[in-house]
């Protein structure tokens, strides 16, 4: 094992050992009731947690931040005290915006939730974190673009809702093009990651069942029946978002085939 991976690797039966002397302080010493069930429900949680990463290993996230790591713009040397600094600065702003996204955002809020669970505040609770996170390795792009190899540029502008000549008026208009969903499923994969496809998005909500659920909603609704189907005609017609939007889906090596794929 790797000298700078050994204080991670102790770090947990350390936190462990704390919590349980912690426990003991309180119930033996300061006489207060202490929830050991509540203790080894964390203990659990923590080892289950370890056993889900070490059959799964990083799934896409691990994917995606080692490509950020290999395509990075520059290293920041450690030998030097303003880095130690700008990187504690760094990592607290990251943690505190994905501390907020973990209450804010249902999905994430899922397995945030069970850190909450304890019904005593006490250091036992800093490790239940819950197991889901880390099988949660999945991600969708929905966007336009091809599925296929293509030659050709494919740069556009856009104002006011109309296309416009890219170079007519700049910095006023909306410039994008089509992404290459071949070359992103490509990057995915020799980093490990599945690939579940990329089908055209009509096809896609079609095998999810967006038309029955449609259908279902204007009977509960028809007030709003010709919204509905405006929508959904929006969404999966073949002359507007169906054929020229794409998802694409990728996944950990273990994981099944996703829906709509």
């Amino acid at each position: 094992m790797d000298f700078t991976l050994k204080p991670l690797f102790f770090a947990l039966p350390l936190l462990v050992l704390v919590a349980a002397i912690e426990g003991w302080y309180l119930q033996r010493v300061r006489r207060q009731a202490y929830d050991w069930r509540a203790f080894f429900a964390s203990l659990g949680d923590a080892v289950g947690r370890r056993l889900i990463l070490s059959l799964l290993g990083t799934g896409v996230v691990g994917v995606l931040l080692y490509w950020v790591w290999e395509h990075r713009i520059n290293t920041i040397p450690m030998d030097r005290a303003w880095s130690w600094v700008l990187l504690f600065v760094g990592q607290e702003f990251c943690y505190y915006w994905m501390h907020r996204a973990d209450h804010r955002i249902r999905w994430l809020w899922a397995t945030h939730a069970v850190h909450h669970s304890p019904n005593q505040f006490n250091l036992s609770a800093a490790y239940r974190l819950g197991w889901t996170a880390p099988i949660s390795g999945a991600a969708l792009f929905f966007d336009y673009g091809h599925g296929e190899p293509k030659l050709g540029s494919t740069l556009q502008a856009v104002r006011a809702h109309r296309s416009v000549d890219p170079f007519a008026m700049p910095g006023e208009a909306d410039l994008t093009d089509h992404v290459d969903f071949s070359a992103l499923s490509q990057i995915a994969k020799s980093r490990g990651a599945r690939w579940l496809g990329t089908p055209e998005q009509g096809r896609w909500l079609r095998a999810l069942g967006i038309e029955a659920r449609a259908d279902a909603l204007a009977a509960f609704a028809p007030q709003h029946a010709e919204a509905l189907q405006a929508a959904k005609d929006r969404l999966i017609g073949e002359g507007q978002m169906g054929v020229l939007f794409k998802v694409m889906g990728l996944a950990g090596p273990r994981w099944p085939e996703g829906a709509g794929f």
